[in-house]
């Protein structure tokens, strides 16, 4: 069984454009709207989710993969797990972005009986070592 983490690289991409809209929504609310008060909340609420939060569920998510079963693992407050058989994937989608082999923003859903599964964050080769191993379950 494999045990993939998320991509670190994505985290960094996360917080940085998280630190730029917080800097430009606090700059408008402070200057346009003279609302003081709502542009601190707005960047103290933002910088505690950027540094606090995503690391900590970055930390926290993990996938661990063999050839017949899918285990994911995730919460920061709460806790939870989920195992799927891969015989019961009905379909899957992965999607990506053009620079995703740089940044690690792949993702795949698989689609199971009533629901489906997201797996966030993949680096490119792991992501394609997943789809490698829907493929051949599937085709057997």
């Amino acid at each position: 069984m494999k045990k993939v983490f998320p991509d670190k690289k994505s985290l960094i991409v996360l917080i940085s454009a998280i630190s730029v809209l917080s800097a430009a929504l606090s700059f408008f609310f402070g200057c346009y709207l003279k609302s003081y008060p709502v542009a601190t909340a707005v960047a103290i609420m933002t910088t505690v989710f950027s540094f606090v939060y995503l690391p900590l569920f970055f930390r926290r998510l993990s996938f661990r993969f063999s050839e017949t079963e899918l285990h994911i693992s995730s919460g920061v407050f709460i806790h939870s797990e989920v195992s799927v058989k891969l015989s019961s994937v009905q379909y899957y989608s992965y999607i990506r972005i053009p620079a995703a082999d740089r940044i690690g923003f792949n993702f795949i859903f698989f689609y199971v009986p009533g629901g489906r599964i997201l797996l966030p964050f993949l680096k490119y080769h792991d992501a394609k070592e997943f789809l490698c191993s829907a493929n051949t379950l599937s085709e057997s």
